[in-house]
């Protein structure tokens, strides 16, 4: 309903654009987010967009648990119901259909499964059967106390279990596009937790592009919608009209085939997604082609970082992760994998600007000192042997680990090498484990004592949205992966 011009500040409301909601309030304490929808806006078939088309598409994108809707989690329904009876269920919904219905649910006191999953199919029956002409769904609507309520015709208000300052950044994202309800009942309708085959790959539109074809893996073909309402007149630049008529996204499985299509003139631009577009390694490259321009560098929000279980030797001695610390040349990595497009913090929040939650305490940064993490690990009685021959604590311990990455990036790969090499020159004997992200997230459901399971390893994370903290939290505090609950992150770069 929003549009966000990716202003590095974007986390702002004020840098929100309105797009289809041409207005919104929000209640002092953040708690209720009232939108007004844009009159005269429709879909390539002409159904036009309101209230209830908002209602409908939110209350379908959490009970289908569609890509992204995890992103209402403990907003728009209650994360910890969804996750132990496997159904989402917008907060306050149950309870109306059950008033305006007359329709009665297991007790949730001691069916708690059982009442989530007859709620779910019962609001799945509602949206695969909508009707606003119908005075029950429209109650249903309009009941005051649940998750989204509609107000008014172009008028719809959000309620939040908890006050979120960034809910803007939420609403604009995709997973808060607005369906038809008409195409959706048309097309196989609404199951709880469950995708549609047709819509898949199918999409019903109401921007200045229409789906043409999408072939999974392949490729997407947009065309110019003939029939976009603001055409003539966009509110602003974020709803600007089609200039080119056809537009194909193809998908590549290599940075080196998106080079080449560069070079030989099959493609046009690269996406700037974070995970999509080549690392700066390949910046070179790039730029060597005649014509090219880059805009940019950009501010990705994302960091790269080690991970340590501290509760698995060695990584749960301070003095090993310390010594760490003073011995990976975080600056140099940058400059050689990163080409200088990259900065150096404390983790585990990113430093982008006007973010007030970073290092509150103003804590100071390890200097990079391979001698001092010497000095810490021969204190701890290691046996080191150090490049030139030198063997520190001969009756020690020797320090051997495993580092694992993902061995598909290249960016990834020459950080995991620099690393080896730095904790080679302070006596630390890394053996790297390359293996696909597959194998990798995977591999961190083993049991802590099995050999395949990574004690410490090199990831990144890219926020969805520029939250300055939960897209952040979510992934530095969840212990699947690696989160402090257990595990502790040492942060390289962002």
């Amino acid at each position: 309903m929003l549009s966000d011009p990716g202003d590095i500040q974007r986390h702002r409301p004020s840098s929100f654009l309105p797009a289809l909601a041409y207005n919104w309030t929000v209640s002092n304490n953040y708690l209720n987010w009232t939108f007004y929808i844009r009159q005269g806006a429709y879909f390539q078939n002409g159904d036009q967009i309101n209230a209830t088309t908002v209602w409908f598409s939110i209350y379908r994108s959490i009970v289908m648990n569609q890509f992204g809707a995890f992103n209402f989690l403990d907003l728009l329904y209650n994360g910890t119901v969804a996750s132990t009876t496997g159904y989402a269920t917008p907060w306050g919904v149950c309870r109306a259909m059950e008033q305006i219905f007359g329709l009665q649910f297991p007790n949730p006191q001691t069916n708690l499964v059982g009442y989530e999953e007859e709620c779910a199919n019962a609001l799945a029956n509602v949206l695969s059967n909508f009707n606003v002409h119908n005075q029950s769904i429209v109650e249903l609507m309009e009941y005051p106390d649940q998750a989204v309520v509609v107000k008014g015709p172009y008028e719809v208000q959000f309620n939040l279990f908890a006050p979120y300052y960034d809910f803007l950044g939420v609403m604009a994202g995709s997973w808060a596009m607005i369906v038809d309800p008409t195409f959706v009942d048309q097309n196989g309708g609404v199951q709880p937790d469950q995708s549609t085959s047709y819509l898949s790959t199918h999409m019903l539109c109401s921007g200045p592009y229409t789906l043409s074809q999408y072939i999974p893996g392949e490729e997407i073909v947009l065309t110019a919608n003939p029939n976009y309402w603001a055409a003539k007149n966009p509110p602003n630049f974020m709803l600007a009209p089609a200039h080119i008529q056809n537009i194909v996204i193809k998908y590549y499985t290599s940075f080196d085939e998106e080079i080449l299509a560069f070079k030989t003139g099959s493609a046009q631009a690269i996406d700037p997604s974070p995970h999509e577009s080549p690392p700066p390694i390949y910046l070179s490259a790039i730029l060597s082609i005649p014509n090219i321009v880059m805009y940019g560098p950009v501010w990705s929000g994302g960091d790269v970082f080690l991970v340590f279980d501290t509760q698995r030797y060695p990584y749960n001695l301070t003095v090993v992760r310390k010594a760490f610390a003073y011995a990976i040349n975080t600056t140099e990595i940058i400059d050689t994998v990163l080409k200088g497009f990259g900065a150096p913090y404390l983790g585990p929040i990113p430093p982008y600007p006007s973010n007030p939650y970073y290092n509150p305490g103003n804590l100071p940064p390890y200097p990079y000192d391979p001698n001092k993490a010497i000095e810490l690990l021969a204190s701890a009685g290691f046996q080191l042997t150090l490049p030139n021959g030198t063997v520190i604590n001969p009756n020690g311990k020797p320090l051997t680990v495993h580092l694992w990455y993902i061995s598909t990036d290249l960016t990834f790969t020459q950080e995991a090498q620099m690393i080896q090499q730095m904790l080679s020159n302070i006596g630390v004997n890394v053996i790297l484990e390359g293996v696909p992200v597959s194998y990798l997230v995977s591999a961190m459901e083993n049991p802590p004592t099995s050999p395949q399971y990574p004690g410490f390893f090199l990831l990144d994370w890219y926020p969805d949205w520029w939250d300055p903290v939960a897209q952040e939290a979510w992934f530095i505090l969840n212990v699947d992966f690696g989160g402090i609950s257990g595990n502790e992150v040492g942060t390289i770069t962002h």
